[in-house]
């Protein structure tokens, strides 16, 4: 982790976000309701993605058959 990570908990992705908010600043609550909603939506998609990516893998081993091979040493 670098150290702005460690301090703020999430990586910047812009030059923007080192720049310290001034301790007046309000947060809008309609923002953070917001930004909570899709980080939410993307956890749920995220984790039917991965759902679904199970449900194709086991689909398609069903497929798949298994080789056995028998190694025979000639001398």
């Amino acid at each position: 982790m670098n150290p702005f990570e460690v301090v703020h908990g999430y990586k910047p992705r812009k030059p923007l976000d080192f720049l310290s908010m001034s301790p007046c600043a309000k947060v809008s609550n309609l923002g953070v309701s917001f930004a909570r909603k899709v980080q939410d939506l993307n956890v749920e998609i995220t984790k039917t993605i991965q759902a679904n990516n199970v449900q194709y893998k086991l689909r398609a081993d069903l497929h798949k058959r298994h080789n056995e091979f028998k190694l025979e040493i000639m001398l």
